[in-house]
């Protein structure tokens, strides 16, 4: 008897949850949604600009109190960890110090480099792995203005693929294609 098992490859990509916040405020309602919920600690993975904007609502608009602030490098990854107790801590990221206690991690698409996602994605596999602030590059803002026929064919016009063929071809030749059906 020949017994052939296989075992299917695992991707730890399908563990990392991809999702879009209108801007930083809204991540942290989501953020203090959860902690309310019963989550005891969220990790925001970002660099320090960022970091301190959401440092500042966390403080002003949710009420967080500071624990521990250390930001000493402008350039430099951060992260924020807010508790469900209302404390908030800062600090410096580093891969390789094993200090995020987060049910819930997120990382900053814009601001994370892929190393610090393989990383959390490797060593924090039970929490929930957030990338956030992803935008599609092939949205086009819609006009709310009325387009007529004519402004339409002007921008197609305008594009830069497009190509005039220098005659006209004959009817029956763009027709010879319908002809097979």
């Amino acid at each position: 008897m020949i017994v052939i098992s296989y075992k299917d490859k695992y991707n730890k990509y399908e563990d990392l949850n991809i999702t879009d916040f209108e801007d930083q405020i809204e991540l942290l309602f989501t953020v203090n949604d959860q902690l309310v919920d019963g989550d005891s600690c969220v990790d925001i993975v970002a660099n320090a600009e960022t970091i301190r904007y959401m440092l500042s609502i966390a403080m002003s608009e949710l009420d967080y109190a500071p624990h521990k602030i250390n930001m000493e490098k402008d350039g430099a990854i951060y992260c924020l960890e807010m508790f469900d107790d209302g404390s908030l801590r800062v600090f410096l990221y580093d891969k390789y110090n094993d200090s995020l206690q987060g049910t819930s991690i997120y990382l900053y698409q814009e601001e994370v480099t892929q190393d610090i996602v393989d990383f959390v994605l490797n060593f924090y596999s039970d929490s929930d792995i957030w990338l956030f602030g992803y935008e599609d590059e092939d949205d086009i803002p819609i006009s709310k203005e009325d387009v007529s026929d004519l402004d339409i064919v002007a921008k197609i016009m305008e594009d830069k693929h497009f190509e005039v063929l220098p005659t006209m071809l004959p009817f029956e030749y763009l027709l010879k294609d319908l002809w097979r059906f």
